[in-house]
């Protein structure tokens, strides 16, 4: 059932998609992937344009059986900033920890060259349900 028209006209102003997917690799791990994307809606102040989307990120994780993390790939098709492709080196840190985006895993992704929208994907639920 979907939601009842608004009150007041509405005008977007941001928009968000996320999509994850869990597939069997014949190693026996499983690699979860999840994409980003984010459209230029409003004047946001980084380095895109109207036209051009604002985020399209990808991570993929190699996960084990017991949700420990064997290598993780993350990649930026588009983002605000050209320090962005720069950060994502920073997501091999989490290769050996167990899956879980926690206080851990934003310990080792924090900071200046950390990057917290991939974060947001809920890569651990697909795993959780890849792996079963």
């Amino acid at each position: 059932m979907p939601l009842s028209e608004p009150e007041f006209e509405c005008e977007p102003v941001r928009a968000r998609a996320m999509e994850c997917r869990g597939f069997r690799r014949a190693d026996g791990l499983r690699d979860i992937e999840g994409r980003l994307t984010e459209p230029f809606l409003d004047g946001f102040g980084g380095e895109a344009k109207p036209g051009e989307p604002l985020h399209d990120m990808w991570l993929r994780l190699a996960v084990d059986g017991n949700f420990v993390m064997r290598a993780v790939e993350a990649v930026t098709d588009a983002g605000p900033y050209a320090l962005r492709s720069a950060m994502l080196p920073s997501f091999r840190k989490l290769e050996g920890i167990c899956l879980g985006w926690n206080r851990r895993v934003r310990e080792r992704l924090g900071g200046a060259l950390g990057c917290t929208h991939p974060v947001d994907l809920p890569i651990a639920a697909v795993a959780f349900q890849a792996l079963r």
